[in-house]
């Protein structure tokens, strides 16, 4: 009788176990009705400025590591979507 793998039994840890501690400051993104238009686009590029590891998305939110990024990161959302 062939023994099952004891790897092959369990499961890996789901993402948000893991980033929930290293991303500990969430923002909820709201879609507008008429949906995101250009401003997808320019969240985006502006979240590639701080570096990939300083930020991660996950269903409508995004989460940072520093208070300091985040903080930015809405500053930045209201300039653009006041004009």
């Amino acid at each position: 009788m062939v023994e099952p793998d004891p790897i092959m039994n369990t499961r890996s840890t789901t993402q948000h176990i893991v980033d929930d501690p290293a991303f500990p400051i969430p923002i909820k993104i709201m879609t507008p009705w008429n949906g995101h238009d250009q401003r997808f686009d320019s969240d985006q590029k502006w979240l590639n400025h701080p570096g990939p590891d300083d930020w991660a998305c996950r269903s409508a939110k995004v989460y940072f590591r520093k208070l300091e990024i985040a903080l930015r990161f809405l500053t930045n959302s209201q300039d653009r979507s006041s004009r």
